[in-house]
């Protein structure tokens, strides 16, 4: 695929809505970009279930917590292996369902039949022992690890494409609305997740499981099925035609992983800037995702009078209904910043978001909107500056609603974490494809936060009346017009960044899990040397668990608990151990935002 070759630029007024109509997606041109992005919500409601219920139940099943990090370093190590892999071994597909198709549906499937096993780990156990021997309890142990690797390795294929579909399908002044709109879908795949786990399931749906995560898993799997199934059926991806056959072989399963490594070694500097702030952005993010219940639950705990157990199981309970409560309104801001931010991101003729394609028929409400407008590497910057202030802030928060509030602020970042180096990375393979196939043109830019649109149409404008300024984004401006005649979308040269955009994300990735592999690290030393007592992983019991539920293993003892809490008062109940992480998560969040400053300083000079 040619980057832009979808791009037309006139002075029409309907030029990108056209641009839009144009691409192989079914259906009008309000239900092309959801239809595009709609198996995020299925995606993201895997997660959250993974996230909020795999540590309790493998614990109910009596895995101990000193195996618990083994469990989760499927996460990072799929990530790690499965989307570079998966991302060179389908842009390289030549089925003819299309390159990104087949292997989502394929994971799709995968990862439903391993989410199934998952949930009903101790009945598939019982089938083949007797429930409460020794052997039903290694089963079902086993059966829910294998699935959870299982899981994870699948979803994280489907992940990769879905990622890569987007760069595929859309134009270049799409990838930020596109974007947008898997963040979108990311968000209410989130609250709708943390939503229905709520409700008490196997009182209304009783057919579908004793209890809650068999039935949960049954709604998760619907989700993330037809989600994509529709995708798969409205998005039409021709076959993959190489325009340079006589170079085009069979590569085995070594040559792959050379390719990766070129790839890495051949990068512009526009993507590796990118790939090194979501390395520093990510060492601050992890210990959010997964240790928020554990933070705001122990701030609660720190707070209760003497007279009441910390370890009881009702006090557990509680600390991680408050702690999925802060999670559930962080998932409900980001949802809403999703569809608000776009809004502010400054309109060109290389980038639209959500908010242009509103702003482009509403003119009172377009000359409102552009007072407050931003460039989209700028708004991604400033989000990791409230991101390290949410984090620093922990030195003062000593209240259960202070740690919501705070937790729930990070909605904000993480919305804009979700769509902006997605957006950045789909322009900048799009602009170095169109360079790289145009010769004797400057590499094709980001477009400037400067640029302005006329009222006739979608064409480059100066506002700094800086004539030389005018006439590169002139030339900009006819090279793209030219790409108009360019190859047909299915076509790649070897070289072409486009088509490599399955193997830059998926390099994008390993920048996203090489963090988390450095947390747990850094998390459990802290831990052994500051808190030796107590797990990171909170041990209340599942919600809406049935009574019949079994202890958890490695359960801390009263005295334990009360040791712990006893220290914990020396900083003033700021979060304990996980506070500490938090506010180291704040100096790599800063890093991240002063490079992600520079970026965009750097892509507004151009």
């Amino acid at each position: 695929m040619t980057g832009s070759s979808f791009i037309q630029i006139d002075s029409g007024h309907d030029n990108e809505p056209a641009s839009l109509q144009d691409t192989p997606i079914l259906g009008p041109k309000w239900f092309k970009l959801p239809a595009l992005t709609l198996g995020f919500i299925g995606l993201q409601a895997l997660w959250s279930v993974e996230m909020s219920y795999a540590s309790p139940y493998l614990l109910s099943l009596g895995l101990s917590k000193s195996h618990m990090a083994i469990v989760f370093i499927a996460g990072p190590l799929s990530g790690l292996i499965v989307q570079p892999l998966v991302g060179v071994l389908a842009d390289n597909s030549k089925s003819r369902f299309g390159r990104r198709r087949p292997f989502m549906i394929g994971g799709a499937i995968l990862t439903a039949a391993a989410t199934v096993l998952f949930g009903f780990a101790r009945p598939v156990a019982g089938a083949f022992s007797e429930e409460g021997s020794g052997l039903y309890r290694t089963l079902s142990i086993w059966l829910a690890v294998f699935a959870i690797y299982v899981m994870d390795f699948s979803i994280n294929a489907v992940q990769a494409v879905d990622r890569a579909l987007i760069v595929d399908v859309l134009p270049t002044g799409l990838q930020p609305a596109g974007n947008a709109w898997a963040a979108t879908m990311l968000g209410a795949g989130s609250v709708s997740g943390f939503f229905v786990g709520y409700i008490d399931l196997p009182h209304l749906f009783p057919w579908l499981g004793g209890t809650q995560l068999e039935v949960l898993v049954i709604f998760t799997c619907f989700f993330l099925l037809s989600t994509h199934a529709m995708t798969a059926w409205c998005v039409k991806e021709e076959p993959f035609t190489d325009l340079d056959p006589e170079n085009s072989e069979k590569k085995s399963f070594r040559t792959e992983l050379r390719s990766i490594w070129e790839n890495a070694l051949t990068l512009p500097k526009t993507i590796r800037s990118i790939f090194m702030i979501q390395f520093f952005a990510w060492i601050g993010w992890f210990p959010v995702l997964f240790y928020s219940t554990v933070y705001v639950g122990d701030i609660y705990k720190s707070g209760l009078p003497d007279s009441v157990d910390p370890g009881s199981d009702e006090v557990d309970a509680e600390a991680t209904r408050l702690g999925t409560r802060a999670l559930f309104w962080s998932a409900c801001i980001s949802l809403f910043c999703n569809f608000a931010l776009p809004f502010l991101v400054s309109q060109t003729a290389k980038r639209r978001t959500i908010g242009d394609l509103f702003r482009a028929e509403d003119g009172a409400f377009k000359r409102i909107s552009r007072k407050f407008q931003i460039s989209l590497p700028m708004l991604w910057a400033l989000s990791h500056a409230l991101f390290s202030l949410c984090m620093f802030s922990t030195f003062f928060v000593t209240s259960t609603f202070g740690a919501t509030v705070l937790i729930s602020l990070t909605g904000i970042a993480w919305a804009v974490t979700q769509w902006a180096p997605f957006s950045l990375l789909g322009e900048a393979i799009h602009s170095e494809s169109a360079a790289h196939n145009y010769e004797g043109e400057e590499t094709i830019r980001l477009a400037d936060a400067r640029s302005g649109v006329n009222n006739n149409g979608y064409v480059l404008a100066n506002t700094d009346g800086d004539e030389g300024e005018v006439e590169e984004e002139d030339e900009e401006q006819q090279l793209v017009q030219s790409e108009v005649e360019g190859p047909s979308p299915t076509q790649h040269r070897a070289n072409d960044l486009s088509a490599k955009a399955g193997a830059i994300l998926g390099l994008h990735n390993i920048c996203v899990v090489i963090p988390q592999f450095m947390v747990t690290g850094m998390s459990s030393i802290i831990f052994a040397f500051l808190d030796p007592d107590k797990s990171v992983i909170h041990h209340g019991k599942v919600p809406n668990a049935p009574a019949s539920t079994p202890p958890m293993n490695g359960t801390v003892s009263t005295e334990d608990a009360n040791d712990f809490f006893a220290r914990a008062e020396g900083d003033g109940g700021s979060g304990g151990t996980i506070g500490i992480i938090f506010k180291i998560s704040s100096v790599f969040s800063t890093i991240a935002f002063i490079l992600a400053l520079r970026l965009a300083k750097d892509l507004k000079r151009r």
